[in-house]
C-alpha cells in the first residue's frame, strides 16, 4: 500500500474527490432510511437502495484511502444503562448498513471528512514531490526492491509476511539505503569529488 508521504499530487486530488463524493453518498443514504410498519427497524427506500449500490461499488477504494491516512474504522456502541451499559465494538465500514451505524450516521461521515482533511494537508508536499526528480528515482528503486515481495504476495503469501513484517521492512530499508549510497558514490565519481570525500571520511574515522 502506498503511504501518504509518497503520493503524487494527482493521487491526492483523486482521493479527495472520491472521498468527497463518498461522503455525499453516505448523507443521501442515511437521509433515505425509513422505519418498517412496526417502527422498529429501518430500511432504505427506493432512492436509498440505489445509493447503497453506489456506496458498495466505491467501498473498496475508500477503505484503501482511509487506511493510508490511518483513519478510525471502528465504532463502539453502548447498551442502555438499564441493560448494563456494556460496549460493543464493530468494524465501522463493514457495518454501514446496520442498525448499529444507523443510530450514529455521523460517525462514518466524520471519518471520511477527517481523511479528506489529512489529504488536503498533504497537498503542498505532494506538489513538491511531484516535481522532484529524486522522488521518482526513489519510487523506481522501491519498485525494483519490492519485486520479490510482490511475487510472494502474488503466490498467496499473506501481506503480514510480505509487506507488514519487520523482516520485510528491514529488507526494504537496507536495500533502499544501499541503493542511494551507490548512486551517491557514482555521482561523486562522475564529478571528480569521490577521492576528496573518501579522504575526508577516512580522516574522520581515524
Amino acid at each position: 500500500m502506498q503511504t501518504l508521504n509518497r503520493m503524487a499530487i494527482w493521487t491526492i486530488k483523486k482521493r479527495i474527490g472520491n472521498l468527497t463524493e463518498f461522503s455525499n453518498l453516505l448523507v443521501r443514504y442515511y437521509n433515505n432510511l425509513e422505519y418498517d410498519n412496526l417502527g422498529i427497524q429501518r430500511y432504505p427506500n427506493r432512492e436509498g437502495e440505489a445509493v447503497r449500490s453506489l456506496i458498495n461499488m466505491q467501498l473498496a477504494d475508500i477503505r484503501t484511502a482511509l487506511a493510508a491516512v490511518s483513519c478510525d474504522n471502528v465504532i463502539t456502541v453502548y447498551d442502555p444503562p438499564a441493560l448494563g451499559g456494556r460496549g460493543r465494538t464493530f468494524e465501522l465500514f463493514g457495518n454501514l448498513f446496520t442498525e448499529a451505524v444507523y443510530d450514529y450516521p455521523r460517525t462514518p461521515i466524520d471519518a471520511v471528512e477527517t481523511a479528506i482533511g489529512k489529504y488536503k494537508e498533504e497537498t503542498v508536499a505532494a506538489w513538491v514531490r511531484t516535481v522532484n526528480p529524486l522522488h521518482w528515482l526513489n519510487e523506481f528503486l522501491l519498485y525494483i526492491i519490492t519485486a520479490p515481495l510482490r511475487f510472494l504476495a502474488s503466490v498467496g503469501i499473506p501481506k503480514k509476511f510480505t509487506e507488514f513484517s519487520w523482516i520485510a521492512r528491514l529488507y526494504v530499508g537496507f536495500f533502499q539505503v544501499a541503493s542511494w549510497a551507490v548512486i551517491a558514490i557514482s555521482m561523486l565519481q562522475a564529478f571528480g569529488y569521490w577521492e576528496t570525500v573518501r579522504a575526508w571520511v577516512e580522516h574522520i574515522i581515524h
